[in-house]
């Protein structure tokens, strides 16, 4: 959660010390396959779980959703086992759903896009909070 919260901050840790440069953290959220064909992707083919269709991919990561107009949004790293770390810029919020199943994402794909569904809507009704690091 850390490594989020800190490429969410754009390359800042908690204490002001900087891991990353704000160009390095801007790389995740950049679309590098758009408008490409596609000839294999391993997500699930149900449209109505992504907010502007398929997703592509950019630097190390998916973009999940990228509106209209090119700003991207939502970008998340399945992993191998299914646990899925994603960073929602529109909202301000940023998770991880943490599995650990054979074929993970392929088992637990379109689970962990209606968790993301659900938390878009609910999210919709309730105001983001600015979420501050606990002290140590």
């Amino acid at each position: 959660m850390r490594f989020l919260d800190t490429i969410a901050a754009n390359g800042a840790l908690p204490d002001g010390g900087v891991l990353l440069s704000s160009r390095s953290t801007q790389i995740f959220f950049e679309n590098r396959t758009k408008d490409l064909p596609e000839y294999y992707s391993p997500w699930p083919n149900t449209p109505l779980l992504y907010p502007y269709g398929r997703p592509d991919y950019g630097f190390s990561a998916w973009i999940l959703a990228q509106n209209p107009d090119g700003v991207v949004e939502e970008v998340c790293s399945p992993g191998a086992f299914g646990t899925f770390p994603w960073i929602d810029r529109k909202r301000r919020i940023r998770g991880a759903v943490f599995t650990y199943v054979p074929n993970g994402f392929v088992v637990t794909g379109v689970n962990n896009l209606r968790i993301l569904a659900a938390i878009r809507r609910e999210n919709v009704k309730t105001p983001a909070r600015r979420h501050r690091p606990a002290a140590r």
